[in-house]
Order: structure tokens, then C-alpha cells, then sequence
């Protein structure tokens, strides 16, 4: 495999460049354990700004595409393993927010793997569930869940005719590489009162940047990303304010159609990167913590493995 970098552009995020600090170098010897023909050490940048951490030379959007267009997907994701929390959550936050969701909704979930998120969101809200996803491998099983796919990159949303009134980003923006330009298009075929709700790891908590993950947001940082295209943002859950959040953001803001000058106090105060270390050591779950969720992650996969098998769907 052969990675190709750029220099990261202003223009993908709002950040101050007065205000980055390089905090540690990414050594790129493997992707996905496939060793790289240009083996490459990238710098990992934190802003103080924005607070969010990002690579400074981002894969090409040839080298993202090609990452992701032949990916398989791990057991847990095939069976849906992890969908019932990560719907949980992001219910949660919708909840949270006030917004009223319209009869039968159209929801579309953008990197929806196999479906399993939009899907159950769909039943529980009474709509009709569409998706945009990459890689190849998943339309089998997002026809089984009763998942339309509208294409394998976000263009395909202007491109439906569909005025979808929910637009979901659960664990996919972190592995955006041109954020702004994603809510742009996102934006640009939404309508006032569309509902946007989002979760990516919180790099409060751990800061998993890697080729994968070419940004790590804040609560900060994604009030930022997500105000400059028109979106307010009306709640927003994280394990700073909430300790039934582990490592992840949930979000949920409403599109207004304008640019969102002031958000008032939910917008948080810029944080150094001595506060920024401080937090993640003060946030970061414990041994026990991190023990008892794997085991209730392992007694899910195991559940949804006999509840296939039951049903005779196989899993390969």
C-alpha cells in the first residue's frame, strides 16, 4: 500500500494558526496491519483555538478513497454489536436538545456502514432510513435492514432529491479529511429545522489521531465547525458534563440557514495545551471502567451472535 500526504489547509477547519502547537509525531510504518510502500512520520498539531488535535499533512483524497472503498468490517460491526449503545447515546442527546422530529422522518446516516445505526433510529422514530457509505461491502446486509443506499460519497446527497430531515454522523466525521467542505455539502441541501446530530471520539478523553482519524474534536471545536455553515448547536454530551459518556461527543444542532454568530456559554473557553493534557488525565476512564464496559461489549457481541444464528442469517 501507498500512502500519499498533503499539507494540511486552513480552510478544512476554523483554527487559529497562531495558536497550534505540535504535541507529539505520528510514525506511519502500517495501515490496517499492511505495511506502507513510503513509510512517513506526520506531526500531531493541537489548537489552542479551536482545541481540536489534527494531523499536519493529511492523506490525499485519493489515498482516503481508496482506504475506505475496499474495507471489511470487523465481526462486531457486521453483527451490529455496538449500534445499541451508540443509538442510545445519540437518542439521548436528541432528547436533550428539544427538537421536535417530525412524522415519519426521513433520516439519512451518513457513513452507515451496514445500517444498523439509521435502521434502528428509523424504527424508533417511526421513518424511513437512507445511507451513504463507502466501502463495497455492505449493501447486502443494509438491504436486510431495510437501509437505501443513495451513494458511496457525500455528494450523493444533493444528488438524491430527497429533503431529508434528519443527517446523522455517528463515529465518521473524525475520519473526514475536508471537514468544512463535508458540512458544506451537507448544508447546502439543507433546509431551516433540518435536525444534525453527530458523535466522534472526544479528544478530551484520548486522542486517537492516526491516518484514520485525521482529526480529533472538542466540544469546542465542533461548536466552530458547525456554526460557521449555520448550524446552532442545542446539546451536546460529553464526559466532561456527563459520566454516562465514555470516550465519545454527542451532539445535536438544528440548521438555521444563516451563520450562528454567538452560541453564548455553550461555547466553551479555549484551553492551553497544559489544560488540554490536564483534562485528558483528569477524564481518561480507569482500568476497572474500561474492564467492565469490555466485558458487557463482549456479552453483546456474543447476544447478537446467537440471536443470528437463531434466525439463520449468516455472518460472513
Amino acid at each position: 500500500m501507498k500512502i500519499k500526504i498533503e499539507t494540511f489547509r486552513q480552510e478544512t477547519f476554523p483554527i487559529d494558526p497562531d495558536a497550534v502547537k505540535q504535541i507529539d509525531i505520528l510514525d506511519v510504518q502500517t495501515i490496517s496491519g499492511t505495511e506502507v510502500e513510503n513509510p512517513c512520520k506526520i506531526p500531531i498539531l493541537y489548537c489552542e483555538f479551536s482545541n481540536i488535535v489534527f494531523l499536519e499533512f493529511c492523506p490525499t483524497e485519493e489515498t482516503a478513497n481508496n482506504l475506505y472503498i475496499g474495507a471489511e468490517r470487523r465481526l462486531a460491526e457486521r453483527i451490529g454489536a455496538k449500534s445499541r449503545e451508540r443509538v442510545r447515546r445519540i437518542m439521548r442527546v436528541l432528547r436533550s436538545s428539544g427538537l421536535s422530529v417530525p412524522d415519519k422522518p426521513k433520516l439519512l446516516e451518513i457513513g452507515c456502514g451496514f445500517g444498523f445505526n439509521v435502521s434502528s433510529m428509523a424504527a424508533k422514530l417511526r421513518g424511513v432510513a437512507y445511507g451513504i457509505e463507502p466501502s463495497m461491502h455492505v449493501s447486502e446486509i443494509c438491504e436486510e435492514n431495510g437501509v437505501k443506499l443513495i451513494g458511496n460519497d457525500i455528494s450523493a446527497i444533493g444528488d438524491s432529491g430527497i429533503d431529508f430531515d434528519i443527517v446523522i454522523m455517528i463515529q465518521s466525521l473524525e475520519h473526514i479529511i475536508d471537514p468544512n467542505k463535508c458540512i458544506e455539502m451537507i448544508k447546502s441541501s439543507a433546509k431551516p429545522g433540518m435536525i444534525f446530530l453527530i458523535e466522534v471520539p472526544d479528544v478530551q478523553v484520548t486522542t486517537n489521531v492516526s491516518v484514520w482519524h485525521p482529526f480529533c474534536y472538542s466540544p469546542r471545536g465542533l461548536h466552530l465547525l458547525l456554526n460557521r455553515h449555520g448550524f446552532r448547536v442545542l446539546a451536546c454530551n460529553s464526559r466532561i458534563t456527563d459520566k454516562r459518556q465514555f470516550t465519545d461527543i454527542d451532539l445535536a444542532a438544528v440548521y438555521t440557514g444563516g451563520i450562528v454568530e454567538d452560541q453564548g456559554s455553550s461555547l466553551t473557553t479555549p484551553k492551553t495545551v497544559e489544560e488540554f493534557v490536564a483534562d485528558q488525565l483528569r477524564l481518561n476512564p480507569s482500568a476497572s471502567e474500561r474492564k467492565i464496559r469490555d466485558i458487557a461489549f463482549r456479552w453483546s457481541v456474543s447476544m447478537q451472535l446467537l440471536k443470528r444464528r437463531a434466525m439463520g442469517i449468516s455472518i460472513d
